[in-house]
């Protein structure tokens, strides 16, 4: 009898400890990324080069770039930003003679059948479909070049960009976004260094950056130069001398993107900065006690801080399995007191 009791007793539990747990395993599972379709469309001219399937690859991976005809396809997930648009007649051009692409910038492509703003760099809450603008071409159009240099020099932030406009874009000024001007990795746009600096004048506004120019002869361009700074990265090392502490401050120019030439040199300069000898610690400073100071090898970890292999940093707070065996540990503490005192109620029966 007492056999069969403890066994049913134990058959609850059991399905306690399973019904505990199916609602916390549930809790701590992860949703699912959504999934998105960009959808650059062709239009009745369009056609995308290579290099623009090639850098929304490079990006997002060729299983999720397809090439359908004269569009281009692109799949990611809402963790992941949204391409910048392809660049008038370089990554997008037109296979009609007759007719031109639309546009100065990368913005002047439309968006249809979507009210929520496209976006570049921005994560992807919704699928879009893009298509281009085209314009009847004339021999008065006007040919123009964008150009990226490193403020001070003629060193290429980023390669050139080559575009047609109907003629009189310019004429009256075309006003660019902040937003819309090509910020390459590791640098930003000097605003200051970039206005009235060439042939075609760049003037500021409160909506961005203002465009002017008169038409260039045949076979010229409309040059508009922007320039950049580099982003400066700043390194501190740590020596200790002799008990004595020394701090270099070494400065670090790191370079991104493609079609950057020159640059910072990339690791930490000739020594640091030079720190006048009044303020280099000299021997006989400040006595640091025995247990301060660090000892060749770096300091002693404690085993249980050693970091284990692998690096990956351990998450504060409660983990699910140990919300489960906390429930499930419970209910066993609970089982043997209810068996210990069935055990206790027979003994007591029988004598």
């Amino acid at each position: 009898m007492r056999k069969a009791f403890a066994k049913r007793l134990a058959a609850v539990l059991l399905a306690l400890c399973v019904a505990a747990a199916l609602p916390l395993a549930s809790a701590f599972a992860a949703e699912p990324d959504a999934t998105y379709m960009i959808t650059f469309s062709g239009g009745e001219y369009g056609q995308y080069s290579e290099k623009f399937v090639e850098r929304l690859e490079a990006a997002y991976g060729k299983e999720d770039v397809v090439e359908q005809g004269n569009a281009v396809i692109v799949r990611l997930t809402s963790k992941e930003e949204l391409p910048a648009l392809p660049t008038p007649n370089d990554e997008l051009t037109s296979s009609n003679t007759a007719y031109n692409v639309m546009g100065v910038t990368v913005a002047t492509m439309q968006e249809a059948g979507n009210t929520d703003q496209y976006e570049a760099n921005t994560y992807c809450t919704s699928n879009y479909t893009l298509t281009p603008t085209f314009y009847l071409a004339s021999e008065t159009d006007v040919h123009y070049v964008l150009r990226f240099y490193v403020n001070g020099t003629e060193i290429e932030a980023a390669p050139a960009q080559y575009g047609i406009a109907p003629a009189g874009t310019f004429a009256s000024g075309y006003t660019m976004a902040l937003a819309d001007v090509p910020t390459p990795a590791e640098y930003t746009l000097n605003v200051a260094a970039t206005v009235n600096n060439s042939n075609g004048a760049i003037t500021q506004s409160t909506d961005g950056l203002v465009l002017t120019g008169a038409n260039p002869d045949k076979g010229e361009y409309l040059t508009f130069t922007f320039y950049y700074d580099q982003i400066t990265h700043v390194n501190t090392v740590t020596e200790y001398v002799d008990g004595d502490v020394v701090v270099n401050y070494n400065d670090v120019n790191l370079v991104g993107g493609a079609g950057v030439v020159g640059g910072g040199d990339g690791g930490a300069g000739d020594g640091g900065e030079e720190i006048p000898d009044e303020e280099i610690p000299q021997a006989g400073g400040e006595d640091i006690p025995d247990e301060s100071t660090p000892q060749a090898g770096g300091e002693e970890i404690p085993d249980e801080s050693t970091p284990e292999a692998g690096g990956e940093t351990a998450q504060a707070g409660v983990s699910m399995p140990m919300v489960i065996g906390g429930v499930v540990g419970l209910l066993a503490i609970l089982l043997i007191v209810l068996v210990a005192l069935r055990k206790r109620k027979g003994g007591q029966e029988e004598e």
